[in-house]
């Protein structure tokens, strides 16, 4: 949806983060995903497509960065799908400070 997107662009860039967002995420441009730090990806999206689905042929194949994956999908087989992924992974509704929390720490530990 447009508008979480765009409130979640602008609560991370409000964090001082540089943020690129698309709707698809079939968009993104190898070296823009080479450049980041970390993704965070909605698991359901339009036409039957996953975040994992978007991590596996767009983000994977140019980046190493740590993915966060956010749904409202409580189901404990996905949970152990991301698991299994090294994905990190927020339900919805997101609380502002756990999502800075989670982020903080995954781009950090990248960093190491």
């Amino acid at each position: 949806d447009t508008s979480v997107r765009n409130a979640l662009t602008d609560l991370i860039s409000s964090w001082g983060a540089k943020v690129r967002s698309s709707a698809t995420g079939l968009d993104l441009k190898p070296e823009i995903i080479q450049q980041a730090d970390a993704f965070v990806l909605d698991y359901h999206l339009d036409k039957n497509t996953t975040g994992l689905d978007i991590f596996t042929r767009v983000i994977s194949p140019n980046s190493h960065s740590p993915v966060l994956m956010i749904t409202a999908n409580r189901d404990e087989e996905l949970a152990n799908q991301l698991a299994a992924s090294q994905h990190q992974l927020l339900y919805k509704p997101i609380r502002p400070a756990k999502l800075r929390s989670t982020l903080t720490s995954l781009v950090a530990h990248q960093a190491r």
